[in-house]
């Protein structure tokens, strides 16, 4: 275990679990937002009326490491099996796998949020050198993980709305439909019906 990461803050590894990358006082290390995104799985909207006609092929580095585990597994037992079936397998399985990570990450954020003391922020540079800030909801919203938005609404509902909007943007209706339901209930909780006083005096 490097220096960094023994010396972690309790904010950093919970933002290190959100991103799956390397943190350091809010910032992401290593890779700009635009890597970020490559690298992230994002799917494909749920929300929009105008068909999705494109998406990026590519695999990213999870399921890049499940190619190459499924290649080896196969390999053995059939020597002639093709690498490209084995890519597009996963590829099929995408949607799968994004929700059984969702999941898991969700559950190793939930574990953080107690020990967390006070708001933090994921804080990215981007090639043209700006930094990008999203909330750890926003964060969550904008790659559509709606188990890790449900977590983080449990315990930081003020930032629904934030969510909301994110999700809007990205077309991700599952996520809009939980933090609008999570924004309502906040502010009906809140709210307080004038006494009849004011209707009689």
């Amino acid at each position: 275990m490097s220096e960094a990461v023994a010396t972690m803050s309790f904010e950093d590894a919970f933002l290190a679990a959100l991103t799956d990358g390397m943190v350091h006082n809010g910032l992401l290390l290593g890779e700009t937002w635009e890597a970020l995104c490559s690298r992230k799985y994002k799917p494909p909207p749920t929300g929009t009326a105008v068909l999705v006609t494109s998406r990026s092929r590519d695999l990213t580095d999870a399921e890049v490491q499940i190619a190459a585990k499924l290649y080896q597994d196969s390999v053995q037992s059939q020597p002639d099996v093709d690498l490209d079936d084995i890519m597009q397998q996963v590829l099929d399985q995408r949607e799968v796998n994004h929700m059984k990570w969702d999941f898991e990450r969700a559950q190793k954020i939930a574990a953080h949020l107690p020990r967390l003391q006070r708001q933090v922020s994921v804080l990215a540079k981007t090639k043209a050198g700006s930094v990008k800030e999203l909330s750890p909801m926003q964060f969550a919203a904008h790659f559509g993980e709606v188990h890790v938005v449900l977590a983080l609404l449990a315990a930081s509902p003020v930032d629904a709305e934030a969510a909301f909007f994110e999700a809007c943007r990205e077309g991700y209706v599952p996520v809009a439909t939980a933090s609008c339901s999570r924004l309502v209930a906040t502010t009906f909780s809140s709210f307080k019906p004038w006494s009849r006083r004011h209707f009689y005096a």
